[in-house]
Parts: structure tokens; C-alpha cells; sequence
């Protein structure tokens, strides 16, 4: 709670590219950095996100996705995207929002022993984002992580294969910068889905 004078200095910078954040709770208007449900916050920080520069970019994608565990070197692989991070920082938003939201859609399909591929042609059609599992065998590998299972106390490795693909701005495929991750498991990370590689084509 702040009083009038602290809300009206919050409103002149909310929405503004700040070192802080501020998002207004329960004020009714169209703005929107004001928020009254989860959804509507974890909106209003993916709107500051995607003017971020690239270093507090990589730093608050966690803060931004809470359904997701992102890889200690992904920094790294934003690194390798074949477009300009400014170029393309909003659609990674967008794919990293629709994997976010599908997480639970994750877990439903995992337990029907829907295969990566049957699984990838779902949210393909539910998001109209293109998703595929990695083609060439040889670099899956690569590919995967290990991570405590929460249910049997050991480390298990997982398959990083599936991958969203950027479409507004890159046309040739070997120059297709992806989104490579892991549909998730309930005893590892609480479920959460594992984005490993935020960048150029594997």
C-alpha cells in the first residue's frame, strides 16, 4: 500500500525502462503495467523484459517465467542467435510465454506417453508456434542435462531436444536462431520445463 502522492511519482515512471521495476497492483485502468491477477503481473514484467538489454535480459528470464528452469549457461547461447538480440528479444518473449503457459498441457501429455514428436505437433497447433524434436540423432547429446529426481535420489539426464523456431526474421533454415528444451518432469525441478539453448540452429 503507498499513499497518494508515492502512487502518483509510481505512475509516471511505470512502463519506463528503469533499473526497478513497477508494476501498479488492483488500479483500475487500461495501463498495462497495472495488475490485479498473477497472469496480468507476470504480463506486466515480460513487457519491461522486452526492452531490456541483453545481460539483465538473460538475469530476469526466471523472474519473468515461473514455469521454467533456464540453464546456468544460457547467456552463453543467447550469444550465438544469428539476428541482433534487440531484433528478435520480443519473440523470444513470445515463445518463452507459450511454453511457459503449456507447462501443466507438458505434463498431461508426458503422462500419456505422447512421444517428443506427438507432443511438439501439439503445441504447434495449439500456439501456431512452430516446435519440433532435433532432427540429426548425432547431436543430441549435446543436447542434454543432468538433474536430481526428486522421486528415486538420483541424477537423471534429460533430453533437451524439442525447439521452438523464429519465423519473423529468419527465412533460411540453417540460419533458424531456436528455443531448445525439455517438456519437463514432475520429479525433477517440481516439473518445470528446461530451456537449455536460446539461440542459433544445433
Amino acid at each position: 500500500y503507498v499513499d497518494s502522492e508515492e502512487f502518483d511519482k509510481m505512475m509516471e515512471i511505470v512502463g519506463k525502462l528503469n533499473i526497478i521495476k513497477t508494476l501498479i497492483l488492483l488500479y483500475d485502468n487500461q495501463n498495462d503495467f497495472c495488475v490485479s491477477t498473477k497472469s496480468e503481473y507476470y504480463a506486466g514484467l515480460r513487457r519491461y523484459l522486452i526492452m531490456e538489454k541483453k545481460d539483465s535480459f538473460c538475469k530476469d528470464l526466471s523472474e519473468c517465467f515461473p514455469h521454467i528452469h533456464f540453464s546456468h549457461d544460457i547467456e552463453r547461447t543467447i550469444n550465438t542467435l544469428n539476428k541482433k538480440f534487440e531484433e528478435i528479444r520480443e519473440e523470444i518473449v513470445e515463445h518463452l510465454t507459450q511454453i511457459d503457459g503449456y507447462q501443466s498441457r507438458f505434463e498431461q501429455l508426458l503422462s500419456e506417453n505422447k512421444s517428443f514428436q506427438e507432443i511438439a505437433q501439439h503445441f504447434s497447433m495449439d500456439t501456431g508456434i512452430e516446435c519440433s524434436p532435433q532432427a540429426g540423432r548425432k547431436k543430441v547429446q549435446a543436447l542434454k542435462e543432468k538433474y536430481f529426481n526428486s522421486k528415486n535420489g538420483q541424477e537423471e539426464a534429460v533430453t533437451c531436444e524439442l525447439h521452438t523456431k523464429f519465423k519473423r526474421f529468419n527465412i533460411d533454415i540453417d540460419k533458424q536462431d531456436r528455443i531448445y528444451f525439455f517438456p519437463g518432469k514432475r520429479e525433477i525441478l517440481e516439473g518445470k520445463v528446461i530451456v537449455k539453448h536460446i539461440g542459433g540452429h544445433l
